[in-house]
């Protein structure tokens, strides 16, 4: 513990009571600065639910019934469908228009693009 203590006395001599409580008051001010006056509009985003949708580990050419057919042009069709639950929100100080983008907002899931 003295040496602790020794180790913060020696520091507070070289820096000086002032610049300490200048530094600590910097580190504090710093993150509300960045958010509102260095980057004012800023998007971030958050995906809550990226799945694809399909059918289970059955294969379609397990049942040899008449609806084979019906469920292998399903199994097909849902094989290419997937959901994406994206929360996308405004961490700026600033409003955001469509002005401010230079496309539009896409999101790239391997080959899916939304």
């Amino acid at each position: 513990m003295g040496s602790v203590r020794e180790a913060l006395r020696v520091v507070l001599d070289f820096l000086g009571p002032g610049n300490l409580v200048l530094g600590i008051v910097l580190l504090i001010a710093t993150p509300f600065v960045d958010r509102f006056l260095v980057r004012r509009k800023r998007i971030s985003f958050r995906v809550l639910y990226n799945s694809k949708i399909g059918l289970g580990p059955e294969k379609p050419d397990d049942d040899d019934g008449p609806v084979r057919g019906q469920l292998a042009t399903l199994a097909a069709l849902l094989d290419r469908m997937s959901i994406v639950v994206i929360r996308i929100r405004n961490n700026g100080g600033y409003d955001i228009a469509p002005d401010d983008f230079d496309r539009p907002l896409s999101f790239t899931f391997g080959k899916r693009v939304v």
